[in-house]
């Protein structure tokens, strides 16, 4: 591991995040007028929505009060009138297509001084994140900005350690994204040991009780607090966001704070759930969520929960928790889990572990997986002193999954000065995450020439002619220095070895002063409060090798630098 890496690992992993208060969203970000807040990377066009994001926009009018009805709402986000920003340009995270406004009741996650913030979700049934048009949400949004800001605030009399409640969480069978039931539990029993006499603190008890999902809230912005602790680290390659919008998935590291890559945001697939809409599709990601799977969790933590993984087995690979563990470079001192997404890794993609809202706008679907393009990336030098016109290479994905569709188009993207170079070569193949590597390390692609597939030749590519990953092709040109691989794929024939989970003993440790016990070595019994928490996870675990993207890899060199065209990857 590099120097930078470690150093960023080490600053992510000192961070303690902690629930501390409620509060409004003008109180908490300082937001005023017609603005409303969205996941992903960039801003979206408020007169072309996608049509979930679209509806909870309308309904976001109609809360705040800006329209009196969906027609008037339709017409006031067309004429431009509301301003969209992405949701992290204020330090906040929406889950899926939900909406953050003026009014909305945001949870504050904190590590002393430094803070994040999260969309308050109002419990069961319909929800503002889904992207239906259903009216009984508006009375939701009502209800949490009425009852549940005032119930939360008295029953947050102390913060709760959410790595704690985490920690415990994980050894009872979440992923901390898709499944958090585990955590939601614990939350509940914590929080039932502060101060319930009022009515408000009794109904936000009763909403967290109904919402196996309720610890989202605050882990999302729990994630994003601590991955930031690493931001500006140089030369590191840990990934410190991950979101998506429905139209965009985009990632940034460390190294490069503020800079994103980008890519069309691929389909998410899993099981629909029962009662889902007629004839569902698997609509494309979208949300902020997508940073627990970058934190190490979610998509990279199924080995957690065997339940998801059963579910999943149909587009998991064999070997997935090889693929995970490949990726990460750290491991968490408390959460004893492996954690941090290094984006130099690029030889297997990251998974998100996230939720499938319908994309005509009739709400949830289901659970599923999403891979992170992590190849099929085009990436040319443009700022030279010579040029001439050069043929992308071929991406042939192997395996592109169950109803998968590869087509044939470029995307011209941002362009941003690293440096000049002398001498531009032709368009490499490279993966979306190598792109972020790429940046990091000041390397430009040069030339597209002897391109090899390592996914299918694996382990045995000694046979090859030459050493395709170190051979300078530049030489003869007279560059003058020698390339540096900035591309290694690691190679991982182990396969998933996820042991049969004990049943738990059925109770969860509850320190007295209201945090749920990490390490309970040396505590004395009378500090515990012993709580039910009857939470079983299914033993079974997925062999399907699907989601399995083989691409071409080109030479990666190291040079003076030019420009990179952060272009959007084939579809």
């Amino acid at each position: 591991m590099s120097t930078a890496n470690a150093n960023a690992l080490a600053k992510i992993a000192a961070v303690r995040p902690q629930w501390t208060a409620v509060r409004s969203a003008a109180e908490a970000l300082g937001l005023t007028g017609k603005v409303l807040l969205h996941a992903g990377p960039s801003k979206l066009d408020p007169a072309h929505l996608p049509l979930p994001m679209r509806n909870s926009a309308i309904l976001s009018c109609l809360h705040e009060k800006w329209a009196a009805g969906e027609a008037e709402a339709d017409a006031l986000l067309a004429s431009g009138a509301v301003t969209m920003a992405p949701s992290h340009t204020k330090s906040v995270a929406a889950p899926l297509v939900a909406m953050v406004s003026p009014s909305t009741t945001v949870a504050e996650i904190a590590d002393g001084p430094r803070k994040y913030f999260a969309f308050l979700g109002t419990g069961g049934g319909p929800q503002l994140r889904f992207g239906s048009l259903d009216p009984a949400i508006l009375e939701k949004m009502k209800f949490r900005e009425a009852v549940l800001a005032q119930g939360f605030a008295e029953l947050l009399d102390a913060p709760v350690d959410l790595l704690a409640i985490a920690r415990a969480a994980i050894r009872e069978g979440d992923d901390l994204h898709n499944r958090l039931s585990s955590a939601t539990t614990l939350l509940f029993s914590l929080l039932s040991t502060r101060k319930t006499e009022t009515e408000s603190a009794k109904k936000a008890l009763q909403t967290l009780a109904e919402a196996p999902l309720y610890f989202l809230n605050v882990w999302m912005p729990a994630c994003q607090l601590m991955l930031l602790a690493a931001e500006g680290e140089p030369g590191s390659s840990i990934v410190t966001r991950l979101c998506a919008n429905g139209e965009q998935v985009g990632l940034q590291v460390a190294g490069l704070p503020g800079e994103w890559f980008t890519a069309p945001a691929t389909p998410v697939q899993g099981p629909f759930m029962k009662g889902a809409p007629d004839n569902p599709r698997h609509p494309p990601a979208t949300g902020d969520s997508g940073v627990i799977d970058g934190f190490g969790l979610g998509g990279q933590g199924l080995r957690h929960a065997p339940s998801l993984r059963a579910a999943f087995e149909p587009w998991l690979e064999k070997d997935d928790d090889a693929r995970a563990r490949s990726i990460l470079s750290g491991f968490h001192p408390i959460l004893e889990t492996p954690f941090g997404l290094d984006a130099a890794t690029v030889a297997r993609p990251p998974l998100l572990s996230t939720g499938m809202v319908s994309a005509d706008g009739r709400g949830l679907l289901g659970r599923g997986l999403c891979a992170v393009p992590a190849r099929d990336r085009v990436v040319p030098a443009l700022h030279v002193r010579e040029r001439r016109e050069v043929d992308a290479v071929p991406l042939v994905p192997r395996h592109p999954g169950k109803g998968g569709d590869v087509g044939d188009g470029v995307f011209v993207g941002k362009i941003g000065r690293l440096a000049q170079a002398l001498v531009q070569h032709a368009i490499q193949a490279l993966g979306f995450i190598a792109v972020a590597l790429a940046a990091v390390g000041n390397l430009v692609l040069l030339g597209a020439h002897e391109v090899v597939r390592l996914a299918e030749h694996r382990p045995d590519a000694a046979h090859l002619e030459h050493e395709p990953l170190q051979r300078d092709p530049l030489a003869a040109v007279g560059r003058g220095q020698e390339a540096v691989a900035g591309l290694r794929g690691q190679v991982d024939e182990d396969r998933a070895r996820l042991e049969q989970r004990q049943p738990s003993a059925g109770t969860v440790r509850i320190h007295d002063r209201g945090d749920a016990v990490v390490r309970i070595d040396g505590e004395e019994l009378g500090l515990e409060l012993l709580v039910l928490a009857d939470v079983h996870g299914m033993h079974r675990v997925g062999q399907a090798a699907l989601l399995q993207h083989h691409g071409d890899l080109a030479a990666v060199g190291r040079a003076p630098g030019v420009e990179l065209d952060h272009s959007l990857p084939f579809r």
